[in-house]
């Protein structure tokens, strides 16, 4: 069998490599859509696993890299929104890393890590603040079913005009007017010693006196 000619040769290799790079960009364009999907239906771990395989693929692309940096950033504001600071930070690292320009990013990470700070500082003089955060939303998931039980003994009373549902109705507002004002107390109390434990204007932290207990009335 004889050889190939040189050119014909070079032709063919040429023909490959072309035929590869289609198969890249090909690969590319589906990881881009696929992303885009399932960020357009909120699934964005899905999303940041196919843009995290475009890039690998297409580490200069302009969009694969944009499109990154747009999901990380979901995440992180999801994660922001959870309260898990650790987690949102890293989430902007990758974003940042993917799209260093964003000013969206940039703004993002300023705002989680002075949250981050301020969540220290609190912790510090105010140890059970998220226990006293948690009691306060259930007593106002309590107003919750309060606030239903009126609603309640008002249908009722629409088709069988019992005035008992009205008299209990009565008593569930009285309840209900009782329980907000508590509520708003304990509010109050819970803003002012957790803000006893933020930095002043000057830039210093002021000292807490009796910062780890809160005055639930």
């Amino acid at each position: 069998m004889r050889p190939l000619p040189a050119i014909v040769l070079i032709a063919v290799l040429a023909s490959t490599a072309g035929c590869a790079s289609s198969i890249q960009q090909w690969v590319v364009q589906t990881r881009i859509a696929q992303g885009q999907r399932s960020l357009a239906d909120g699934n964005l771990a899905d999303a940041a696993r196919e843009y995290q395989l475009a890039l690998r693929l297409a580490p200069d692309d302009k969009t694969v890299r944009e499109g990154l940096a747009l999901v990380q950033t979901s995440l992180a504001q999801k994660y922001f929104e959870e309260s898990q600071l650790t987690e949102a930070l890293d989430a902007l690292d990758t974003a940042l890393k993917a799209d260093p320009q964003s000013v969206r990013v940039q703004e993002l990470r300023q705002k989680i890590e002075q949250a981050s700070i301020q969540k220290q500082i609190i912790a510090t003089n105010f140890p059970t603040y998220a226990q006293a955060g948690a009691q306060i939303a259930q007593s106002y998931r309590a107003l919750d079913l309060l606030n239903k039980r009126v609603q309640k003994e008002l249908h009722t009373f629409r088709y069988d005009y019992d005035t008992a549902h009205l008299d209990s109705a009565i008593r569930d507002s009285y309840a209900l007017i009782a329980e907000a004002n508590r509520g708003t107390n304990r509010l109050l109390a819970y803003r002012q010693v957790v803000e006893a434990g933020l930095p002043e204007s000057s830039g210093t932290v002021a000292p807490a006196t009796g910062g780890s207990l809160l005055p639930l009335p």
